[in-house]
């Protein structure tokens, strides 16, 4: 009610609704009055976050005077919610590999947060990607002699 009464009077802020209320027809009209989230109670820290993540990566896309394909898609991410994967990537696993690639301002290889989530390099290396794909993190060769350069990655700094 209060979210329609915004909406009625020209309100146009974004909104993440924290309620205990899960009923579909609540959802949906919360959806069409253009939320960016939607909260159930009680929820953990770590879905906050992401909701809250997922605010200022739209915040932050949508200060360009224009947008590129890139920049579109991170907004409609964080208009969903959730991040859209691809198939075959899972959230919590995801969830690890951001957590290992935050905590290594300088950059970390593959093998490294492969280690470090105890998964193989090939597949964290997949996560990796997705993320250099979202606009999320950046990779870039370290040349350290002879033989094929090793990806370092790194989160994205906001501009």
């Amino acid at each position: 009610t209060l979210l329609r009464h915004l909406r009625l009077r020209g309100c146009r802020g974004e909104v993440i609704v924290v309620t205990a209320d899960c009923t579909a027809e609540v959802v949906s009209s919360t959806i069409h009055l253009g939320t960016l989230d939607y909260l159930i109670k009680p929820f953990t820290p770590e879905r906050l976050r992401q909701a809250l993540t997922a605010f200022l990566h739209r915040m932050t896309a949508l200060r360009a005077p224009a947008l590129e394909q890139q920049g579109i898609d991170q907004v409609w991410r964080a208009a969903g919610g959730l991040d859209m994967l691809p198939k075959g990537l899972c959230p919590k696993t995801l969830a690890e590999v951001r957590g290992v690639l935050a905590k290594s301002p300088c950059g970390t290889s593959a093998e490294d947060v492969a280690k470090s989530v105890g998964m193989a390099r090939v597949t964290v290396r997949r996560y990796l990607e997705h993320l250099v794909a979202t606009g999320e993190a950046v990779a870039d060769a370290e040349i350290a002699g002879p033989g094929r350069p090793r990806k370092l990655y790194e989160v994205r700094q906001a501009a």
